[in-house]
């Protein structure tokens, strides 16, 4: 009996829990309470079950179906679990034809389906096979079974002033059976199938006889006039709608793609800021001017793209500042054209350096340059290490997926084999 040691097993969690000092007072007094209950029940379950043997099982006599009882069955001493299936309610005949009676009594409204009554039939009966819980099953025939089919169906050959039919079914239930029996009085078809059905064959009756490349349309079916009319796929006005939708969506689409590129360039910029502060001051300290540092760097990148080099956006507007020095721009608004056109504060800032050291003699540029350098480097430092931390982050739900996807391929199969 192991399940005896079950009790054991909880005491000793308890009395764990209770020197760790993990819990509150009142959740151990809960604990205790539950695990004091849950060991009764388990214990008077066992003795139930060994001193509590039985010799027969009452049947529900509100069950009309057979149900599955579970029991232990001891033999040579070896107990073997089993399921014993107990018929369900045995009924006398007298009960039985009552329940085929009052079926049959109900049938009259739930066969009628989206009829009103049955003297105007003109959409499909409801013909049931079975009565849900109560173990009847039905068949049904007819003395018209060109009219009405065998699960309910009017067909489209019905007459226009209509027809009466016998309808007979049977039920059963067990060895007891019971004959109805109802007469209709059947109209064409409503259903849109049994409407087309008439419709093919009125148009088929039309071109009967008929050895021409046209196949022509009827003008009546039962009575009624009949106008013809193309399916219009109505293309031009889906082409229409979807031309403005994509008219009011193109300027936030476009905005938005220009909100992204002018984004991506001043990121640009920003991260070749260091590199460009470092070469000018490199120039400075080689000799060169500030004119002539921007004109060697606007040479040497336009022989680097001739030779198949990435050109950059830093270089571009190193080509632009040279290329308004050439024609006759003074320095000074130079540097401001240079400065605005990037458009970042540190661009900014650099032309500002570079128009005030120009003014004052320039003495102390180099210096400038290097602690801008410097300061440049830093601030690259610091941002990549923030895009580092970004991006640690958004690893964080794919991670998160992979971790579940693992989990459950240990899982799964573990408790497969369970």
């Amino acid at each position: 009996m192991a399940q005896l040691f079950l009790p054991a097993v909880l005491a000793g969690a308890l009395a764990w829990l209770y020197r760790s000092g993990r819990l509150p007072q009142k959740h151990m007094a809960l604990l205790l309470l539950c695990s004091v209950a849950a060991s009764g029940l388990l214990v008077w379950e066992l003795w139930q079950n060994r001193n509590g043997q039985i010799v027969s099982l009452e049947r529900n006599p509100s069950a009309s179906r057979s149900e599955t009882v579970p029991l232990e069955v001891e033999t040579e001493g070896q107990r073997t679990e089993i399921g014993m299936v107990i018929p369900g309610h045995l009924r006398t005949a007298e009960e039985k034809q009552a329940l085929l009676e009052t079926a049959a009594a109900s049938l009259d409204t739930q066969i009628l389906g989206k009829n009103q009554s049955l003297t105007h039939v003109e959409w499909n009966l409801q013909l049931p096979a079975s009565l849900a819980d109560t173990g009847i099953t039905l068949s049904w025939s007819c003395d018209h079974p060109e009219w009405i089919g065998w699960d309910g169906t009017l067909a489209g050959n019905i007459p226009e002033e209509g027809g009466t039919v016998i309808l007979k079914g049977s039920l059963f239930l067990e060895e007891e059976t019971l004959e109805i029996q109802r007469t209709l009085t059947v109209y064409p078809s409503r259903e849109p199938a049994a409407f087309l059905q008439r419709l093919q064959k009125a148009a088929e009756e039309e071109n009967d006889g008929r050895e021409t490349s046209v196949w022509h349309l009827p003008d009546f079916l039962d009575g009624s006039p009949l106008t013809w009319y193309r399916q219009t796929e109505y293309r031009g006005a889906v082409i229409c709608l979807l031309l403005t939708v994509w008219m009011l969506l193109l300027p936030s689409v476009l905005e938005k793609r220009e909100e992204e590129a002018h984004q991506k360039r001043r990121d640009a910029l920003q991260r070749q800021y260091p590199g460009f502060v470092s070469r000018l001051h490199l120039f400075l300290c080689a000799g060169l001017s500030m004119r002539k540092a921007f004109e060697r760097m606007a040479v040497q990148s336009k022989k680097e793209i001739e030779a198949g080099g990435a050109d950059s956006e830093i270089r571009q507007e190193v080509r632009r500042t040279w290329t308004e020095m050439e024609n006759g721009v003074s320095e000074q608004d130079a540097w401001t054209h240079f400065g605005d056109r990037c458009g970042l504060p540190a661009y900014r800032e650099l032309a500002l350096l570079l128009n005030q050291n120009r003014r004052h003699g320039g003495a102390r540029l180099p210096e400038l340059l290097e602690r801008e350098a410097q300061a440049a480097m830093e601030t690259r430092k610091r941002q990549a290490r923030a895009e580092g931390e970004k991006a640690s982050i958004r690893l964080i739900l794919p991670m998160g997926m992979m971790l579940v996807i693992v989990m459950a391929l240990v899982m799964i199969p573990a408790l497969l084999v369970l």
